[in-house]
């Protein structure tokens, strides 16, 4: 037998002599498969032959013969990937779970009853799945435009509903998501007066308020337009984003982690977008380009609602390791102490640690080059108001202070390097910070960095070290004890790296995806490359000197020096015209070097390199900070209620995962009856905190339909059934 190809139409065939076996084209892949079966077990070819000219694998060849001698020839076909042994929820089990929706049963009785009856064993997840979706399909509410019913509504708008079911709009979640109308946004899935519907996340409507005040999805709107599909529109993408930060799930891929269903009935939808999805839009939003301007947006929005306040603004840089195949600068990360590739990011945050604004700018070696940019962001948010900028060591740059100073700005940082003040100099200062009295040993003198100053320095005394301060602030308006109150309080930035580092996934890149850098202006590596040989030259006509002068002391006749041997004029000679020519090679590097532009376009060096996205990055970044915000507003709630105020965002995150069900009253409100939490004292600080957000007039995002809170009686347990949420 032989296997020939025929070469214009690329057919291929088995020949036994003259005799055509098998024919079959280049594509066709299930005959291909067919043929190599029927050659096995036909006893034509062995499977060792077989595999060698077909160039395949043994074990493949042995897989499809047995196939098709078991299946026939439909077995030729491809299979589908994935389990293909029977599903447990068969309609069996279907029609057994309807019966229990009907008659009213509970999740876990109806699990008892199909493992005594069917003897069937699933999951509480998999019950759940399905006794949702079949409660969903026995309401069968048709859809239609959101009407609220409020308590004061006129009797004209009461006639206009009073022949329709109150009800809350939502999606069904088997609705097609393509949609002509761009703009609209989707709305929540029907629940009539009366109804309810369980979710475990159902704690996540308690930041509800917090988002109202923090504007993310409202500026989110107004930047961002998504075309096309909208059954996850602007406003559902924000949503799901800010509830992942706050079930602290850093990345959308983690998405698959959480029960979608339940996580769709706390956004209003009947499912929350899957990975996917978010990806897809993500990648739309991305493409916009608007995240640097959503980001000032909400930062001017925080400090004219009073959440921060810009009087006093710390900067840090934040490192992002990457571990990419890409090429990136690498950049020293101060939480491990190596240089290692990655991206860095300026964060801006107030006095109480809370972050104003991200910037992401081009490396450019330290906080003293890149201070100017952020100071330029930080212009966009808070205009002509003055303020002080707070920093570390990593700014400490005499023109830099010159320059604070020129803008209209004040700053405090820290002086390089040791002190050592006599004990004399210190005096003991107290100043009263955040309720208490802090008490400093304290000395304070003036200094000038370089052609700078002279700025105040104020050196705090601890046991065994001096630490000083810098600050350009006028000593009469501003004493050196709230000086140091307020250069100390710069770790409530660091605390805040370390809480989103932990708790939010700041560390975590969005994409490792890589685009073509922009085009700009870096500094020229010519002038990197011409003051090197500038310094070597240099080097080396400073060795030709000294040698000269050594030269010189060997001849003194009176010289007292050991004598050593004669160096001849010849020597010297060459000495001196070594010498001159150098002194020539560096008066050309330093003309070349005046000459050769510092900066020059990026495209100048060659093609544009890649570098990696950012977009993305930034947009996760700007709702994490956005839901951190969130999440300290709802703190200062909470503190009324709960004396420990450093277990606050810890408690706060604890009520997220909290379970319960959303109710729609006959009144047009949504009750959202929450389980509650083992410890009594974590119930009391939750049903305080509940009636506190009862007292601001709450509202479902996106739409007008009023939010009450509530906590259930009784002790916790680990599911509830919807029954008997709607009686408590």
């Amino acid at each position: 037998m032989r296997l020939l190809q025929e070469a214009e139409s690329g057919r291929y065939a088995i020949f036994l002599g003259p005799v055509a076996l098998f024919e079959w084209t280049q594509d066709d892949r299930a005959t291909r498969r067919l043929v190599v079966a029927q050659l096995v077990n036909a006893k034509l070819a062995t499977r060792v032959e077989v595999a060698h000219v077909f160039g395949l694998h043994v074990n493949t060849v042995s897989r499809t013969a047995q196939h098709v001698a078991a299946e026939g020839v439909t077995a030729s076909v491809g299979r589908k990937r994935g389990p293909h042994g029977p599903r447990k929820v068969t309609a069996v089990v279907m029609a057994e779970l309807r019966r229990a929706v009907a008659n009213g049963l509970t999740e876990r009785a109806a699990q008892r009853q199909l493992e005594q009856g069917l003897k069937i064993r699933l999951s509480q997840p998999q019950v759940h799945r399905v006794m949702h979706r079949l409660k969903q399909e026995l309401a069968n509410q048709p859809v239609l435009e959101l009407l609220p019913v409020a308590v004061d509504q006129g009797e004209a708008v009461a006639d206009a509903v009073s022949d329709q079911p109150e009800f809350l709009a939502l999606e069904p979640a088997e609705a097609s998501e393509q949609r002509e109308e761009a703009s609209v946004e989707p709305t929540p899935l029907a629940l009539v007066a009366g109804q309810s519907m369980p979710s475990r996340y159902l704690g996540l409507t308690l930041f509800y308020p917090a988002l109202q005040v923090v504007g993310l999805l409202d500026l989110a709107a107004h930047v961002y337009q998504l075309a096309g599909m909208v059954r996850f529109g602007v406003q559902q993408v924000f949503t799901e984003l800010f509830c992942l930060a706050l079930l602290q799930e850093p990345s959308v891929e983690r998405v698959k982690h959480v029960l979608r269903s339940d996580l769709g009935a706390v956004m209003g939808s009947g499912q929350a977008a899957c990975v996917k999805t978010l990806r897809r839009k993500l990648d739309e939003l991305s493409q916009q380009r608007q995240a640097v301007q959503l980001g000032t947006l909400l930062a001017r929005h925080w400090l004219e609602v009073g959440l921060l306040n810009a009087s006093y603004l710390y900067v840090d840089g934040y490192v992002k390791v990457y571990n990419g195949t890409r090429l990136v600068p690498e950049v020293w990360n101060s939480h491990r102490r190596m240089p290692l590739p990655g991206i860095v990011q300026y964060f801006v945050n107030d006095l109480r640690g809370r972050p104003l604004l991200v910037v992401t700018e081009e490396v450019r070696g330290n906080l003293a080059k890149s201070l100017p940019s952020v100071i330029a962001a930080v212009r966009k948010v808070v205009g002509n108001q003055r303020f002080t900028v707070i920093f570390d060591r990593g700014g400490y740059d005499g023109q830099l202070f010159t320059w604070l100073v020129e803008q209209g700005l004040d700053f405090i940082t820290y002086q390089r390097g040791e002190v050592h003040l006599d004990d004399h100099q210190f005096g003991r200062r107290e100043v009263r910070w955040d309720g208490q009295r802090v008490r400093f040993s304290i000395a304070e003198d003036a200094i000038n960095v370089g052609d700078s100053g002279p700025w105040r320095r104020i050196v705090i005394r601890t046991p065994g070290h001096q630490r000083p301060i810098l600050t350009s602030l006028d000593a009469e308006e501003i004493p050196r004890a709230r000086v140091a109150a307020l250069m100390l309080t710069r770790w409530r930035q660091e605390n805040f790296f370390k809480y989103a580092r932990a708790h939010l996934g700041l560390d975590v890149l969005a994409t490792y995806a890589a685009e073509t850098a922009v085009d700009h202006e870096v500094p020229n590596p010519a002038v990197k490359a011409s003051t090197a040989r500038l310094k070597r030259l240099r080097n080396v006509a400073q060795k030709l000197r000294a040698a000269l002068g050594r030269a010189a002391t060997t001849e003194r006749p009176n010289s007292k020096a050991r004598r050593t041997p004669h160096v001849a004029p010849t020597t010297r000679a060459a000495l001196i015209s070594q010498l001159q020519t150098l002194e020539v090679q560096i008066e050309e590097t330093r003309s070349q070097l005046r000459s050769v532009p510092a900066r020059v376009p990026l495209s100048s060096l060659g093609p544009l390199p890649q570098v990696p996205q950012l977009e993305r990055k930034l947009i996760a970044d700007v709702v994490k900070i956005a839901a951190y915000n969130a999440q300290s507003w709802l703190a200062d709630r909470l503190a009324r209620h709960y004396a420990n105020t450093n277990d606050l965002h810890d408690l706060l995150r604890s009520f997220a995962q909290l379970s319960g069900t959303l109710i729609r009253q006959s009144d047009g409100r949504l009750r959202v009856c929450l389980e509650p939490p083992d410890l009594p004292l974590q119930r009391r600080a939750l049903a305080g905190l509940c009636a506190d957000l009862n007292l601001g007039w709450p509202v479902f995002p996106g739409t007008d339909i009023p939010l009450h809170y509530a906590v259930a009686d009784g002790k916790p347990t680990a599911r509830r059934h919807a029954n008997d949420w709607g009686q408590s």
